[in-house]
């Protein structure tokens, strides 16, 4: 089953996945970096508040703040916010900053031994909010002193560092993104270069050998195993076509033989029943020539053509003409710009103009248009019909050798007029093609287009303004 992600070209993809990979890995840095950051700013306010302690014990000569005013006395020795308790969870002094607030529970104060203990907690200390608190027993004593330091300065620096992650991230995976896609693109180039030059050369009958490039790497090697394959499929079509013509070659003198001695017989006094057996063997035979003698000229049409300039618009004329004599019953319209200076061959664009004119009044309604176009760079022919339409199906394969409906094996045709157009197209630079009618029209309409250089499009104009 198709997934949704084969519809992106190369490049894309490997944009994406550059991008997610590079995402996913700055993620990754970004996240360590803060946990760093985090940690380094926690250890800095440690630090600060255990210098702060060793300060004040200094500052106390190892005597315990055990009155009131001793511990008010220690407080005003403190830069910072600090809380004192007596052993059984009182307050004894606090700084102003605290606003009479506690910051130790009794239970708290009481479960203080020896060791330094850590909290962090939400207060209003001058308009800050987090602060982190370190408390133990001072002195020696079984008092308790609690000091103070804010947070706030440490989770803006955070906030800001995460904003400057998120952005620098945020840039550098689509800095790196255009990068990615800009080295993909350069280094998908030749292979692009390779597609189109095979697109190009594929349009024609031939299967020309692809440039190799310069560099001797994946890409060099591609290109040499595609000529490789190329030249094996060349070889492969020259087998089929000489094989092809010599059949259709060898056919065609026991076939006008047996016409012959047919015609010959058909002359003499036959039962009737003998001469209806003859008649249908000459059709058959006749058929059987005929097919023979496209098979050969679909196969020899590069090896016969002679290029030329001529009036192509003319020669349609001629043709259409041709058409409306040969079949009065049939309507035959035609539109051209006016003189097409074309450089093709004449006897190919004949055979080419006369199978689309056959098909559509053999396979089509009475109604025939026929028009000529040009554009800068190609001439197209168009014969559209007013018929019952053509079968997708049949359309998808109708330029295919002996492609024929089940309803057109009734009638008279080998199934290669429509190939020998595409031949002749391909033959020219041009494609061909067949469906409905653009104008929405019921009906056929099948085209085939040449390629048209800009001096034949200079000399139509020339010709055009005479």
């Amino acid at each position: 089953m198709k997934r949704w992600s084969d519809a992106i070209p190369i490049s894309a993809r490997l944009t994406i996945a550059f991008a997610g990979a590079m995402a996913v890995v700055l993620a990754v840095t970004s996240l360590w970096i803060y946990q760093r950051q985090q940690d380094g700013s926690q250890q800095a306010i440690d630090r600060r508040l255990q210098d702060r302690m060793e300060d004040l014990q200094l500052a106390a000569g190892g005597r315990a703040p055990d009155t009131a005013r001793t511990a008010r006395n220690l407080v005003r020795t403190d830069t910072g916010a600090i809380q004192v308790y007596d052993r059984a969870g009182a307050v004894l002094a606090s700084s102003p900053a605290l606003d009479d607030e506690r910051i130790l529970s009794n239970v708290e104060v009481r479960a203080v031994t020896g060791r330094k203990r850590w909290k962090d907690m939400a207060i209003d200390l001058a308009a800050e909010g987090e602060v982190r608190v370190l408390y133990a027993r001072f002195g020696g004593s079984r008092n308790v002193v609690a000091l103070l330091e804010s947070e706030d300065a440490s989770h803006e620096a955070l906030e800001k560092l995460a904003v400057q992650l998120l952005l620098g991230a945020g840039v550098a995976v689509l800095l790196g993104s255009l990068l990615a896609f800009s080295l993909a693109r350069a280094a998908l180039r030749p292979v692009e270069h390779l597609r189109a030059e095979a697109e190009r050369r594929g349009r024609g009958s031939d299967l020309v050998a692809l440039p190799i490039p310069a560099a001797r790497d994946e890409i060099g090697r591609l290109a040499v195993t595609l000529n490789e394959l190329l030249e094996r499929m060349h070889e492969a079509t020259l087998r089929e076509r000489r094989f092809v013509a010599e059949a259709g070659h060898e056919l065609r003198t026991p076939l006008a033989t047996i016409i012959a001695e047919i015609d010959l017989a058909l002359e003499s006094p036959l039962e009737p029943s003998a001469q209806a057996a003859l008649r249908s063997l000459h059709e058959e035979a006749t058929r059987l020539s005929i097919l023979a003698d496209q098979l050969l000229r679909l196969t020899t049409v590069r090896e016969r053509s002679e290029f030329s300039e001529f009036d192509l618009a003319e020669l349609i004329g001629r043709r259409v003409d041709r058409f409306r004599s040969a079949y009065p019953h049939s309507t035959i319209r035609w539109s051209t710009p006016g003189a097409v200076i074309a450089n093709a061959d004449v006897n190919g664009m004949t055979q080419a103009i006369d199978n689309l004119i056959d098909n559509a009044v053999v396979h089509g309604g009475k109604h025939i248009d026929v028009e000529l176009t040009t554009t800068d760079n190609a001439i197209s022919i168009r014969v559209s019909d007013d018929g019952p339409g053509i079968d997708p199906d049949i359309a998808e394969r109708a330029f295919e050798r002996f492609a024929r409906s089940a309803g057109a094996r009734t009638r008279r045709g080998s199934g290669l007029g429509l190939a020998m157009v595409l031949s002749i197209a391909q033959l020219h630079g041009g494609q061909a093609g067949i469906g409905t009618r653009a104008d929405g029209q019921p009906g056929t309409s099948a085209w085939f287009s040449i390629a048209r250089s800009e001096r034949e499009a200079t000399s139509q104009t020339r010709s055009s303004r005479a």
